[in-house]
């Protein structure tokens, strides 16, 4: 591992309230803040580099030139700033609904930003939505009737412009018509539903339980890694939620979605690199499976193409789809099954 990516742990540490060791020497700061960027922590990371100057743990000579800094800043401004317009267009939402025979829950983003020591530094591009007992045509008429508008409509979501915010209302928390087991999880997802609680601060817009948290989040980074990998805010998802429930997790479950030995090797990511004191017995896996998972998330061999043509993108969604083969054991998954259920 290099010391950009060294750095960038130590940071989140110190962001979490975590022991933490020294920076390493000779950080390119340009570097870390680009990591930061790509994996959706640059507000996060810039608290914990606060942290360190207020606690005194850094040297003088090792504080961040001020262009870098202000670039760190602009990352965590237009996290600030994208999670007021997600709180306002909740706000105007959550009036709408005042009286109305039916609710609108929130998950992923918002709902876990609660985790967070700092909520509005958790990156999160939309507000991911579900209509409460089964009203999907109803919530998605109150947002059109008050200025929304569909942008993209498929069978799992639509995705909706309200009031400066995205909305993405799904139909579906998984895409279930994908997979016999998709559509299983779906289901879990589904009846832990009945434990939802009133978002703080609202009254007509929900957010899960912690468990539906749990088994969301876990199946959610399973389904990305497997096709295109994950980030490091993935692993602090979980692990935050996991820790909000003192370590408890409904282990039965997760192994009956043969997801036990992905969950192991994310705790114990979490434990060795972010300094999160995840109980041993939570974080037992094969040491190579260890090690090929944090590199694939830290080194990934073919990542996302920005201003490239249609032809190179699509290659390299190819590549990178068939590459991934070796991932799909890790969570409990057939890479040809998978395949072949997706295209019948």
């Amino acid at each position: 591992m290099d010391n950009s990516y060294t750095a960038l742990f130590r940071l989140v540490q110190a962001a979490m309230g975590n022991k933490y060791n020294s920076l390493p020497d000779n950080v390119d700061w340009g570097a870390v803040v680009d990591l930061a960027a790509k994996h959706g922590v640059g507000g996060l990371t810039l608290d914990g580099l606060n942290a360190l100057v207020q606690a005194g743990d850094i040297a003088k000579e090792q504080i961040p030139p001020i262009s870098v800094r202000a670039q760190w800043g602009g990352l965590q401004q237009y996290a600030e700033q994208n999670y007021d317009r997600q709180q306002s267009a909740l706000r105007a939402l959550d009036r709408l609904l005042e009286g109305k025979p039916f609710k609108a829950l929130v998950f992923k983003g918002i709902s876990l930003s609660l985790y967070f020591p700092v909520a509005k530094h958790r990156e999160c591009c939309d507000i991911d939505m579900y209509a409460m007992n089964g009203c999907y045509d109803e919530l998605e008429a109150c947002l059109l009737n008050d200025g929304g508008r569909v942008d993209r409509h498929d069978s799992k979501h639509a995705s909706i412009q309200y009031k400066n915010a995205w909305v993405e209302l799904h139909h579906y928390f998984l895409s279930s018509f994908v997979s016999p087991k998709l559509k299983r999880m779906n289901a879990v997802l589904e009846n832990l539903l009945t434990e939802s609680e009133v978002l703080p601060g609202y009254n007509n817009i929900y957010r899960p339980s912690k468990e539906f948290d749990l088994m969301f989040v876990l199946i959610h980074a399973a389904n990305h890694y497997k096709l295109e990998g994950i980030s490091i805010r993935h692993i602090i998802d979980w692990v935050l939620v996991l820790k909000s429930n003192a370590y408890v997790w409904p282990k039965k479950m997760v192994e009956d979605m043969k997801l036990l030995n992905f969950a192991s090797i994310l705790n114990r990511i979490a434990r060795e690199n972010l300094g999160f004191d995840i109980p041993d017995e939570m974080c037992l896996c094969d040491d190579n499976d260890y090690k090929r998972v944090l590199n694939d998330i830290l080194y990934p061999l073919y990542e996302s193409q920005q201003n490239t043509s249609k032809a190179n993108l699509l290659f390299c969604k190819y590549k990178r789809f068939t590459s991934r083969k070796w991932t799909y054991p890790l969570v409990g998954d057939n890479f040809w099954r998978v395949t072949l259920a997706s295209i019948i």
